[in-house]
């Protein structure tokens, strides 16, 4: 079976991007006969836990086998297309965040001297939004509006005294140093507040 393989392989153009190992564990893809995939389940058990994706032919003529090779590398562009989404989703996401932290503080914090709260990011976007509030010298709380997350930026002459560190635990906002629950003060719009005591 092995000589289609890299029959289909070179016919299919694909040489450089295909490599054929017999170790499971670094495969993208799992390529069985079905006759020997029946034979031995143990093979198929261990290629589902980790997640490999199995393609199977009922014979090693050479087209079954490239039909197969195909479906093995189409998946696989497909997946890496989505990852390469997702990243570029993220990054537009911390851009847009950024900007609307910028356009917040520019235009509303420091010369009206209001506070703004923004739009609900998630626990990673909110630190870089921190990130750019701390180089304006501004203050800030953290809104918890479950299961959402955002930040209330504050003017120079709020108030509010300095917050604590903000960590990110487990795709979570953990505040260090909150004060008992008896404390907690709560706002007009219902979200409950959390007094943060100086660093």
């Amino acid at each position: 079976m092995e000589s289609s393989v890299l029959q289909a392989i070179k016919q299919l153009g694909i040489d450089e991007m295909i490599e054929i190992t017999d170790n499971i564990s670094e495969a993208d893809g799992f390529l069985a006969l079905y006759s020997k995939l029946k034979k031995n389940s143990h093979i198929e058990a261990v290629a589902k836990s980790r997640e490999i994706p199995i393609f199977v032919t009922k014979s090693t003529s050479l087209a079954q086998i490239t039909k197969a090779i195909r479906a093995l590398v189409n998946q696989h562009a497909n997946l890496s297309k989505k990852i390469i989404e997702e990243n570029e989703a993220t990054s537009s996401e911390m851009i847009d965040a950024l900007e609307e932290a910028r356009l917040a503080i520019e235009q509303i914090v420091i010369p009206q001297g209001k506070s703004v709260q923004l739009l609900p990011r998630p626990p990673h976007i909110i630190q870089i939004q921190i990130g750019l509030i701390k180089k304006f010298k501004l203050k800030w709380e953290i809104l918890d509006q479950d299961p959402t997350v955002c930040l209330r930026i504050l003017p120079l002459q709020s108030g509010i005294r300095e917050k604590t560190s903000v960590d990110v635990v487990d795709g979570s906002i953990k505040v260090k140093n909150l004060s008992s629950s008896d404390d907690i003060e709560g706002l007009q719009n219902g979200v409950a507040r959390l007094p943060l005591l100086p660093e």
